[in-house]
């Protein structure tokens, strides 16, 4: 079945969106939940990556995926 747009099928995205409501006080929105949901997605790509160049893992890399995902979450987690 087809999930609407604002459903949160992910469990991490769901995790994440408990978390940041709870200790970040941020309020539990649709633009919270599209947020979350897409840096899940780069998040796992770019984890993808860095293992893909290297098996162990390049650090390299990693430390970018974190970078990328924080800065593109910090304007929905600072309100």
């Amino acid at each position: 079945a087809h999930r609407g747009a604002d459903e949160t099928s992910d469990p991490v995205a769901r995790r994440l969106i408990e978390l940041a409501a709870a200790s970040l006080e941020v309020p539990d929105t649709p633009e919270l939940r599209r947020a979350l949901r897409v840096a899940v997605e780069v998040a796992e790509t770019l984890v993808r990556y860095a293992f893909r160049a290297d098996p162990s893992g390049s650090p390299e890399l990693l430390a970018e995926a974190r970078q990328v995902i924080l800065r593109y979450l910090e304007p929905h987690l600072t309100r």
